[in-house]
């Protein structure tokens, strides 16, 4: 929890804060997310009345598995925020925070942060071979003999040529 006692008297008016908060497991693209340690976040805050601006970095760690070998991997990530709270909703900007009394509960603002920081691919190395598509093997581990089907002849390969021949002159 921040708290924001002192901004809410003196308006505009920036203070630091460092904060560390527990992230819950998100979904990315049907995969679960886990964040191992809690985020640390180190930035400003200031109100306007009783809407608090709240602004800086977080850095943190998550686990998830691999799209290629799928082996479970750590990364350490930073993501930026800047977000604002407010006693109440605000129909016209649903992107603001709410909050209660003179504390700020940061976590689904550093869980939004963080998974908008998630790489789209999650990967365990930026080399990773992944698994065989023919025998599973890991491609990393050892090299298997399975021999690849080679892919249907793609009807539309000629147009493909063309275009790639017009983006060359270009």
């Amino acid at each position: 929890m921040l708290d924001v006692s002192k901004a809410l008297t003196i308006d505009g008016e920036e203070f630091p804060f460092t904060a560390h908060v527990a992230l819950p497991e998100v979904q990315l693209l049907g995969d679960p997310v886990s964040f191992p340690e809690t985020a640390r976040l180190e930035g400003w805050f200031s109100a306007v009345g009783d809407v608090v601006h709240v602004r800086g970095k977080m850095d943190f760690a998550a686990r998830s598995r691999c799209v290629l070998c799928l082996k479970e991997s750590s990364q350490a990530l930073r993501a930026d925020f800047d977000a604002l709270f407010a006693l109440a909703p605000n129909p016209e900007d649903p992107d603001v925070y709410l909050y209660e009394g003179k504390a700020i509960d940061l976590t689904d603002m550093a869980t939004d942060a963080a998974t908008l920081a998630l790489p789209m691919q999650w990967r365990c190395r930026p080399d990773c071979k992944g698994l065989c598509p023919v025998c599973g093997a890991d491609r990393n581990i050892t090299s298997c003999s399975c021999r690849l089907v080679p892919e249907k002849k793609n009807p539309f390969a000629a147009l493909q040529q063309l275009m790639s021949e017009d983006e060359s002159e270009v």
